[in-house]
């Protein structure tokens, strides 16, 4: 039987295919279907014949999903093909290359002073940071998810409207799963990796941009014009009075276009590490404590509306709602939940959680 040619076929047609493409490395012990998946229990005599098996499944043009269990070689896949007619990356170029465009408006925008900079110069010395701290962050986790056998796409940028419509020319980035989490240390390390790659990138981004800073007399509130007032967090207090500019009494800080993105940077990686659902941050208080996830993500979410509350930002309702109908407070289980996390991700684990304690701004914009 070639599935290569079966237009329509059963799971055990499917089953039975597979079982024949890798007889010679695996002995299928049993096997099961739930409508739409098919479930083999595999014999591996050699272990480090796992990546062969599920090359040899993906050129039947199926997604396999592997893991280690009791012994046995765990392999699912989805009775649908994967379809190969168009290259996976180009959709992804495309998104980019539009995001490229609408930074490096945005900096011109925001940052454009023919006394100081050119536009070239405004434009780019916003974009091109600010990418990198977000490619950093969605290619560590993608970098992780390939390490544990986990399939994912390449990261999709999201362009979005410059400046004054959105302060930032882009809504962020993602990649998107299409496996299942094979066990809890591999969420702690697919959810760790994003925030960590990009908050590194952002700290000598932030500090670079600080030596290069100015200051001005900060703006009488009765004058003509909007005033966007930037929050800090602990970290960039910190880094500003080691690197920034000394600001008498009555100024403030001109941020420079490398400041702006690595601050970008900081919000992002504090919003993703809330410990809610399936943000970064509630991958890895669920890998760490999965019996107490459900109350720390709903401790969290009050604060939020709290928060928004006592310091009248309606940016924390906007969040709250996202969270709410499209991530959720809740984080669904692994394929293997009693896998337990090594010391040394528990401390890392509490690196995180330090990092969203000094990079979280209560109001990062107000206006004037």
């Amino acid at each position: 039987m070639n599935l290569k040619k079966l237009k329509i076929y059963s799971a055990r047609d499917a089953a039975t295919c597979v079982q024949q493409e890798i007889a010679n490395l695996a002995q299928v012990k049993d096997m099961h279907f739930d409508g739409k998946r098919v479930f083999l229990n595999c014999l591996v005599p050699n272990p480090s014949d796992q990546k062969r098996i599920e090359k040899r499944i993906f050129d039947l043009k199926f997604s396999p999903t592997t893991y280690w269990e009791n012994g046995s070689l765990r392999i699912y896949f989805p009775l649908a093909k994967r379809r190969s007619d168009r290259p996976a990356w180009v959709i992804n170029a495309v998104l980019f290359l539009i995001t490229v465009g609408t930074t490096y408006i945005n900096g011109i925008t925001m940052f454009y002073d023919p006394d100081k900079l050119s536009v070239w110069t405004s434009g780019f010395l916003f974009s091109i940071p600010l990418l990198l701290i977000l490619g950093a962050h969605e290619f560590g986790h993608y970098t992780l998810a390939l390490y544990h056998r986990m399939k994912a796409t390449l990261p999709y940028f999201i362009p979005a409207p410059s400046f004054p419509i959105t302060p930032i020319g882009t809504f962020g980035a993602f990649i998107k799963m299409k496996s299942p989490i094979p066990s809890r240390v591999a969420l702690f390390d697919v959810g760790i990796s994003g925030p960590l790659a990009g908050f590194f990138v952002a700290i000598p981004v932030v500090i670079l941009g600080l030596t290069m800073s100015e200051i001005s007399p900060i703006p009488n509130p009765s004058s003509n014009g909007i005033y966007m007032i930037f929050g800090d967090s602990l970290l960039m207090k910190a880094l500003y009075e080691l690197f920034g500019p000394t600001t008498p009494e009555g100024f403030d800080l001109v941020m420079h276009p490398l400041v702006y993105a690595g601050w970008i940077g900081f919000l992002v990686t504090s919003l993703n590490l809330l410990p809610i659902g399936q943000l970064d941050g509630g991958h890895i208080m669920y890998a760490m404590f999965p019996r107490r996830h459900r109350l720390i993500a709903r401790l969290f979410f009050a604060a939020l509306l709290i928060m928004g509350l006592y310091y009248k930002y309606w940016g924390w309702f906007v969040w709250a709602f996202l969270i709410l109908f499209l991530i959720r407070l809740d984080h669904p289980p692994t394929l293997n939940d009693q896998i337990e996390l090594d010391s040394s991700r528990k401390m890392l684990g509490y690196v995180a959680i330090l990092i969203f304690i000094i990079t979280f701004t209560p109001v990062p914009v107000a206006v004037q």
